[in-house]
C-alpha cells in the first residue's frame, strides 16, 4: 500500500502530559537491522540510553509510504515509573489513500508488575491480576520436555522472553513444559496419531 501515514499520541492515559514523544528519525544504533540475528543496544544501560534515546518533544510524526520505505517511527518515554507502578497509553497510526485509508492503534504499557485486565469499575469481585511474564520450566536450559508439579513453573527473566509450551495442565494430567529451543543441531520429532492429525505437540529431542 502506498500513500501517506501519520502517527500521534491519541491518549496519554496515566502518563504525564508530554511524557510520550515520537520521532521518524532512524536510530543511530547499528545493532538494529530488522534482520535475524540483530543485536540492539541494551537501553537499560545509561550510556546507550543517552546515545540512542528518542529526542525532541514531538507527539505527532508523518511520512510517505513507498516501495522502499514503509512506516517507521520510534516511541520514547521521558520518565520512568516506580517498581510497583503500571501505566498505559494509546498511539494512533493512520495510513493509506482515500477509501483505503486505515486507522490502527498501538497500545503502550510501561511497567512490569502484574495488573488487572479490566478497569476497576468493570471488575468482578474475585478478579485476579495478570502477569506480563511468560512461564517456563525452573531449569534455565533444557531439551525435550520436563514434567512439572502443580505450580511448579517459573517466570521468564523479562516480559518479552519466550516461555515454554504447556499442555494437559489440569488436576488429572501432568504439566508438561515443552522446550522452545530452536537449536539447529537438534532433530525435530513430531508424534502423529494418524497420517493427517497431530496427537501431540512437536517435541525437540537430541
Amino acid at each position: 500500500m502506498k500513500g501517506t501515514w501519520k502517527a500521534w499520541v491519541e491518549n496519554v492515559g496515566s502518563f504525564p502530559a508530554g511524557d510520550i514523544v515520537l520521532s521518524a528519525d532512524k536510530t543511530a544504533d547499528r545493532g538494529v537491522t530488522f534482520q535475524a540475528g540483530e543485536s540492539p543496544a541494551d537501553m537499560n544501560n545509561r550510556t546507550n540510553d543517552q546515545n540512542y534515546r528518542v529526542s525532541g518533544t514531538a507527539t505527532t510524526v508523518s511520512g510517505v509510504i513507498t516501495e522502499q520505505d514503509g512506516i517507521y517511527f520510534r516511541i520514547g518515554l521521558r520518565s520512568t515509573c516506580n517498581q510497583n507502578q503500571v501505566r498505559y497509553a494509546r498511539i494512533a497510526v493512520e495510513y493509506g489513500v482515500g477509501e483505503q485509508k486505515v486507522k490502527a492503534f498501538i497500545y503502550l504499557r510501561q511497567g512490569q508488575e502484574a495488573d488487572y485486565v479490566m478497569p476497576y469499575q468493570k471488575r468482578v469481585t474475585d478478579a485476579k491480576k495478570m502477569t506480563v511474564y511468560n512461564l517456563k520450566s525452573p531449569t534455565a536450559y533444557y531439551y525435550g520436555y520436563k514434567n512439572l508439579a502443580v505450580n511448579g513453573a517459573g517466570f521468564t527473566d523479562y516480559p518479552s522472553q519466550v516461555g515454554a509450551y504447556f499442555q494437559w495442565a489440569n488436576d488429572k494430567y501432568m504439566r508438561y513444559a515443552f522446550s522452545n529451543s530452536l537449536n539447529p543441531q537438534l532433530n525435530l520429532i513430531i508424534y502423529l496419531k494418524s497420517a493427517t492429525k497431530l496427537d501431540y505437540i512437536s517435541k525437540v529431542k537430541k
